[in-house]
């Protein structure tokens, strides 16, 4: 065996870089290297190829080196000891050649013990082996995936915590065996088809619950300067403030003949005095295009103005990272391409067909629709910009990277600057898709699941609110909004349900994070006539709808809670029922919120009978 220790941590492996364990010696709890996570591809092949037997030596008294070679071709795993964590550096012989992807290092198993998966799976999921196998690739950014660039592992007598340092260029694989056994793991990519620089991880024991793996993740977060607080954000645009006791108001992407400013008013009448309402326009290239037959929601100055002077926010949806082909020189310049030239195909509905643009030619194009149609908003939702996430582009003719493709690492600084206020001025910026390496430029993420527990496979948690919530709010999909209504944008997977309705579920999931509501309280909308065939039509909701009449109801008092918790930090999670259905949250005023998920009364200590799908606050 080769072996390095300090005060905190042990790491030893044998000769051959086989067996590996960290040990945490505060904790006694040890942690073995899962020999079958360990593995890489090389060119085009989908075969993943084991690592397998290497030669493992000490180089200094915290550094054991790990050489393999694969397929010709060799790369290196560093282990360092610093302090209370390891360092895991992974590098290769000049660029790695064709070699696509590796784990780094693999996943973790505890010794003796029932490992639990902590997955930022949107808010969070813990997944402990439940229901049938499966294997899932999940990208870090968008719907189903990885929301933090982190991966934690909990047993009985602590919990190891994964941090990814280079977050650019990866990606997560997470899955139950045959055997039963589940397993995570990082996957690092190349960058522009090689592996152009050596990736680390960050391996930090914690205690054994997920509040203290989820702020040791805030911690090196903090660390890294990618953290910007409520206070900083509202100091630098004020406008910031009046995001807290808001309801979040979709009124759909299609346009109504209803009397939006009436409706607005009767809002306003029921005591929403802060609402966000949105999309009052499409903030995008061209708008000669239709969804369900409809023309794009386009509300005229004096609606708008109408609106604000109720005291509500309004934002375009600006949809900037797709754009239609129209033949155009210009239009087609600022498309991102791929490797082999040709424009990326994105979004598709009817006959209408966009493709991606390159993060700089977006930015270009919202600064002057600032000046322009766009003036009068107070805020702005990007469509699918934060889901996406940084991307390549191999283009050599666009200005801001003449000569050379566009790395991820690149656009991840366009896309900031995109999403930040040298862009927006004083505006809130919201933008589909959770995305924490962006938590420094926008200010709300969506996409969240309906609460699982119990026999579900996997348990939904705070994991982006223990972290963020003093930063950053996590609303719901535009379309998984608080009241039913037609919309057919259900989604069921392994990790759970993205759904719209199911209002009291999601009520008691807002007060329990410190979340606003979100609600359709009227508009128009497209939706899917036959999703393979991109076919649609549309519908309309209305106030009188009792869905949303049922929504509004719940949604006031959460308007309430947020206004006084929104901007502060979630100290601690908890399960107060052995089935996850009751759980509870702790804030930094010692406000504690209980929500029970079950369709069943239960008892909470501290706030007595708990109602079905109900929510209480003990201070």
């Amino acid at each position: 065996m080769v072996q390095i220790s300090n005060q905190f941590l042990e790491v030893c492996c044998r000769r051959d870089a086989t067996s590996l364990f960290v040990i945490d010696r505060r904790r006694m709890a040890t942690w073995k290297l899962d020999e079958r996570t360990r593995y890489c591809w090389i060119g085009q092949s989908n075969e993943r190829i084991p690592l397998g037997v290497g030669t493992a030596k000490v180089l200094s008294p915290d550094v054991i080196s790990q050489e393999f070679r694969v397929g010709g071709r060799t790369l290196w795993l560093r282990w360092r000891l610093v302090e209370e964590y390891v360092n895991v550096t992974l590098s290769f012989e000049g660029d790695g050649g064709d070699m696509q992807a590796v784990s780094l290092p693999g996943s973790f198993l505890p010794e003796q013990e029932k490992l639990t998966l902590a997955l930022p799976v949107m808010q969070g999921v813990l997944f402990d082996g439940r229901g049938e196998p499966f294997v899932k690739t999940l990208r870090h950014a968008g719907h189903e995936n990885l929301s933090m660039a982190m991966l934690g592992y909990l047993s009985g007598r602590g919990g190891l915590l994964l941090t990814v340092e280079d977050y650019c260029d990866w990606r997560g694989r997470v899955g139950k065996r045959p055997d039963g056994s589940v397993f995570a793991v990082v996957e690092q990519e190349a960058s522009l088809g090689a592996m152009r620089y050596a990736r680390q991880v960050r391996l930090y024991p914690v205690d054994a619950d997920l509040t203290s793996l989820c702020k040791c993740y805030r911690r090196r977060v903090r660390q890294r300067g990618d953290w910007k607080s409520w206070d900083e954000k509202i100091s630098e645009r004020p406008a910031v403030e009046r995001l807290f006791g808001a309801m979040m108001a979709f009124i759909g992407y299609n346009q109504s003949n209803i009397d939006y400013v009436a409706q607005c008013r009767k809002l306003q009448q029921m005591g929403f005095d802060r609402v966000f309402v949105y999309p009052v326009r499409h903030n995008t290239y061209r708008t000669d295009w239709k969804m369900g037959g409809d023309d794009p929601i386009w509300l005229s100055d004096p609606q708008i103005s109408a609106i604000k002077q109720l005291g509500f926010d309004v934002a375009p949806w600006t949809w900037v990272e797709q754009a239609m082909d129209d033949g155009a020189e210009a239009t087609r310049k600022g498309f991102r391409y791929d490797k082999s030239g040709e424009p990326i195909a994105a979004w598709r509905i009817d006959e209408f067909q966009w493709y991606r643009c390159c993060t700089p030619h977006q930015e270009q194009f919202v600064t002057d629709a600032y000046a322009g149609p766009m003036k009068e908003t107070t805020w702005t939702h990007y469509d699918v910009n934060a889901a996406a996430g940084p991307r390549e582009c191999y283009a050599l003719d666009h200005p801001s990277h003449v000569g050379e493709a566009l790395d991820r690492s690149g656009d991840l600084q366009f896309l900031r600057r995109l999403l930040g206020p040298g862009t927006n001025g004083n505006r809130i910026v919201s933008s589909e898709g959770f995305l924490d390496t962006l938590a420094c430029s926008y200010d709300i993420g969506t996409s969240k699941m309906l609460p699982a527990f119990g026999d579900s496979a996997c348990w939904t948690v705070p994991m982006t609110m223990l972290v963020y919530h003093d930063s950053l709010l996590h609303d719901w999909w535009e379309l998984h909004n608080y009241n039913a209504h037609g919309g057919r944008f259900e989604c069921t997977s392994v990790f759970g349900c993205r759904t719209e309705g199911f209002a009291r579920q999601k009520a008691a999931m807002d007060a329990l994070y410190g979340s606003p509501p979100n609600v359709f309280p009227f508009g128009r909308q497209y939706r899917w006539v036959d999703r393979a065939a991109h076919t649609t039509d549309s519908f309309s909701v209305r106030l009188e709808d009792p869905p949303v009449r049922e929504a509004l109801g719940l949604a006031l008092p959460v308007t309430r809670l947020h206004r006084k918790i929104g901007k502060l930090k979630m100290l601690q999670h908890e399960f107060l029922s052995e089935d996850g259905a009751v759980q509870a949250t702790t804030f930094s005023d010692g406000t504690h919120v209980v929500a029970n998920f079950a369709r069943q009364v239960r008892q909470a200590e501290g706030v007595g009978q708990m109602e079905p799908l109900s929510w209480k606050v003990r201070e």
